[in-house]
């Protein structure tokens, strides 16, 4: 059995959904926007419950002039493209009406994302995590103000979820034991 888990463990949420959505799992544990677009478009794939809730935070340099949500407009900012924050602030965008866009989105890691807004000010604005929060504020940059007005940083978003395939959910006996042991 230890074999087989190993020889058929996937590696990631991309994977994790295609395994989903072709059947070949019935469980699966990911970031939840690799699981929004499938699921859109009638994939056998249903959400069970979130594992992992936390904020996005917009942070801007603290002599920014990007205040509201139009000054991003032509703007830089650092998000990964796909993953939850990036999808976190394109649901904001939208039910802001502001077309995405309209906005350069530059993928850039963790340490480089920092340096980027805070040291070389070749940013705008950056994406960042509830982990992350703490050495934005201690180097001076400041929540873009109208993110913050409105409460986006108050606003926990799903991280990490369980998926399952529907056929799996349609086992119920199966699908409830799995449930139940990861309530205990």
């Amino acid at each position: 059995l230890h074999e087989l888990y190993f020889e058929n463990l996937v590696k990631g949420g991309k994977e994790i959904k295609q395994a989903l959505s072709t059947g070949n799992i019935d469980i699966g544990l990911g970031g939840a926007a690799n699981f929004f677009t499938p699921i859109e478009k009638d994939a056998p794939i249903i959400i069970v419950a979130p594992l992992s809730l936390s904020p996005t935070y917009l942070f801007v340099d603290k002599n920014s002039p990007i205040k509201t949500f139009e000054d991003l407009e032509g703007k830089n900012v650092a998000a990964s493209p796909g993953g939850s924050s990036y999808t976190h602030l394109l649901y904001v965008l939208k039910k802001e009406e502001i077309n995405y866009k309209n906005i350069k989105f530059i993928d850039l890691d963790k340490a480089p994302k920092f340096l980027a807004l805070i040291e070389k000010k070749a940013i705008d604005a950056a994406l960042v995590s509830e982990q992350e929060e703490g050495k934005y504020r201690e180097a001076g940059a400041v929540l873009h103000e109208e993110w913050e007005k409105k409460r986006y940083s108050q606003s926990k978003f799903p991280r990490t979820i369980i998926a399952m395939n529907k056929d799996f959910l349609s086992k119920i006996e199966e699908a409830n034991k799995f449930i139940e042991a990861i309530i205990e």
